[in-house]
């Protein structure tokens, strides 16, 4: 009888001692992830590399997720080698921790990849994994098309990290030739205001030299957070 107590006992401590592991160990996910976005929102993409690669201690995915957004953003502001440098090592992120061969793969994580397939200039299989995870991942009445529509970018963003992704997507979408290529094109220069707000400027200029920006484009152009010094006044289209 006192044996059977001895190993309640015991358990019990080994279970409130393992609790207590991982109870420390969401705490510092929850404050390094913290960390991570106030870095991040705040354009200190140093300081939230340095808590990206911590993360790594307790979950290789959220800290390959983050480490990706880094390399992507990075990558924004670049041009040749270095900027296909910056998205292989973002792909090289995602890879180690989603392989390909995962069952059940994230319908975002594979619509990254794909992003990134698509910059790297593998624009074939891109296509192929985003019709592959549309099959797996979507109800069987669901068509590619309405797959497709549901990573539409919103262009109003509260954040980088939403703005990202929609550059992200209507990158692709130009890159697979999908959707308006006028409003994709609007919307990654939506989404740049947010990075390189110049680069911004510049092809909404472009788009206005050329006739195919509106009004309701330029709505959505000039909203806060990022356009809040009147650039937008010199748009009189009809």
């Amino acid at each position: 009888m006192k044996r059977i107590a001895w190993i309640v006992a015991v358990a019990i401590v080994i279970g409130l001692l393992g609790w207590g592991v991982r109870h420390v160990y969401r705490s510092y996910a929850m404050n390094w992830f913290g960390a991570f976005m106030t870095s991040y929102e705040e354009g200190d993409d140093a300081t939230a590399r340095t808590y990206a690669e911590r993360l790594r201690w307790i979950s290789n995915q959220d800290s390959a997720l983050l480490l990706a957004e880094l390399d992507v953003t990075r990558a924004i502001g670049l041009s040749g080698a270095e900027r296909r440098k910056a998205l292989e090592r973002a792909r090289k992120s995602l890879d180690t921790a989603f392989p390909d061969n995962d069952a059940h793969p994230s319908r975002d994580v594979e619509f990254q990849k794909a992003f990134l397939e698509a910059e790297l200039g593998h624009v074939a299989d891109a296509m192929t994994r985003i019709r592959h995870v549309c099959k797996i991942t979507q109800n069987a009445l669901v068509s590619f098309h309405q797959c497709m529509q549901s990573i539409t970018p919103s262009g109003t963003y509260i954040d980088r990290g939403n703005a990202l992704k929609d550059y992200e997507n209507a990158t692709l979408a130009q890159k697979l030739g999908m959707g308006d290529p006028v409003l994709m094109r609007f919307q990654v220069a939506k989404a740049m205001e947010l990075f390189d707000l110049d680069r911004a400027r510049e092809m909404r200029a472009a788009m206005i030299r050329e006739g195919v920006y509106t009004k309701r484009m330029d709505a959505m152009y000039c909203e806060e957070p990022a356009n809040m010094s009147g650039v937008c006044t010199d748009y009189t289209a009809k």
